[in-house]
């Protein structure tokens, strides 16, 4: 994101675009999450690529309906 959102200029936004593509994708990817989980799920393991952790752990701690904890404290 931080040299995505640089390429372009005037009124071509083809890196703000493309910025916008990747959130999109992050927030589909966090639409299926929250609406394939049951209130009666205990626990939720999710494996994504480096590039999603973030946005999507960010996306998560916003829902006070989970609590996201690092799996490698889970399994010792």
């Amino acid at each position: 994101m931080k040299f995505m959102a640089k390429i372009g200029g005037g009124k071509n936004y083809i890196g703000a675009e493309a910025v916008s593509d990747w959130y999109l994708r992050n927030l589909a990817i966090y639409s299926n999450i929250i609406n394939q989980v049951e209130p009666s799920d205990k626990y939720v393991i999710l494996i994504f690529g480096q590039g999603h952790v973030p946005i999507l752990k960010h996306f998560l701690e916003s829902n006070d309906n989970f609590d996201v904890v690092e799996l490698k404290s889970v399994l010792k």
